[in-house]
């Protein structure tokens, strides 16, 4: 490489490429180091070919990944994204109950580029996985569901430089563990749905971290979007499996009131329901034409992946 002509260093520059694509997804030094090195710190040609080498075994290795990552379970795609209670379509890593549970094959998800939202479910929420999440180069957003932490759990999401906005839905949690929330290095918002934790706790969450979105729910869910700046609350879209769709809401339908509290617009709805659990019993009033009509029928839980 030092002293060879331009067709010797190709060579050599093509033998290490071929040597890096063979090391293990997690290796960082090695014939992969050197090139870095190289293309960092050559000159001329040598720098050259060693970051076009660099930036061809980065393309490779993001398709190996693609192929490794499927095969052990771990979802890649494009899918619904809840952040601060909106929802929007967002390439996504999903690691759930159909991961295969070999770690090892989560090494390969430093190379998964281009994707800052990830999604954390079930048996899967444990301190290892997170471990190996928090190595994707651009991920910045992202989803606890339904598993058990401690504190243990969260110190891998404790050392990331930054993450912009932070979930954690039906994952129980102590106000202990609301302290170790506060130290993840979160920009935007936290978003606690179904966790149990005071509303004491989160107000004392609120004044550790300044400038923070914090949003509090206690998990029970109806299952209707309206559109917002209206000033009445009228179902725009009624989800599938939904305890609105199982007692017979439409689109269309006009919601009023829920109990004995008046609902002018979708926000006044979404603080309503915000306030119970999953189980709850609710009387939602609504209109349906001219007709004023009522339904009892128990909350769920926000079932989106």
């Amino acid at each position: 490489m030092k002293v060879g002509d331009l067709e010797t260093v190709d060579r050599a520059v093509h033998a290490l490429s071929t040597i890096a694509l063979k090391q293990p997804p997690n290796e960082e030094d090695g014939a992969l180091g050197e090139l870095r090195t190289l293309s960092v710190h050559a000159a001329g040609s040598q720098a050259a070919l060693a970051k076009a080498a660099v930036e061809e075994i980065h393309e490779v290795r993001a398709t190996q990944a693609q192929e490794a990552l499927g095969r052990a379970g771990v979802i890649i795609g494009v899918d619904q994204f809840l952040v601060r209670a909106i929802s929007t379509p967002q390439m996504v890593v999903q690691i759930d109950e159909n991961w295969s549970g070999e770690i090892d094959s989560l090494k390969w998800l430093r190379w998964v580029r281009a994707i800052e939202f990830a999604r954390v479910k079930g048996p899967a929420v444990r301190r290892d996985v997170l471990e190996q999440l928090v190595t994707m180069p651009d991920l910045n957003t992202i989803a606890v569901v339904e598993g058990q932490v401690d504190a243990q759990t969260l110190r891998p999401l404790q050392k990331m430089k930054h993450v912009s906005s932070m979930e954690f839905r039906y994952v129980p949690l102590t106000p202990e563990l609301g302290d170790e929330i506060t130290k993840i290095p979160m920009r935007i918002s936290l978003n606690l749905m179904g966790t149990g934790i005071s509303k004491e706790k989160v107000e004392e969450m609120r004044q550790q971290l300044p400038g923070l979105t914090i949003d509090h729910r206690q998990g029970g869910f109806l299952g209707v979007s309206c559109i917002n700046g209206f000033d009445v609350c009228r179902i725009n879209e009624v989800i599938p499996g939904s305890a609105a769709e199982t007692s017979g809401l439409q689109r269309g339908d006009e919601i009023v009131q829920i109990d004995k509290t008046e609902i002018g617009k979708f926000e006044d709805l979404q603080n309503a329901i915000n306030q119970k659990v999953p189980g709850d019993e609710v009387e939602v009033k609504f209109r349906r034409g001219d007709a004023l009509e009522s339904v009892k029928l128990k909350l769920g839980k926000l079932n989106q992946r």
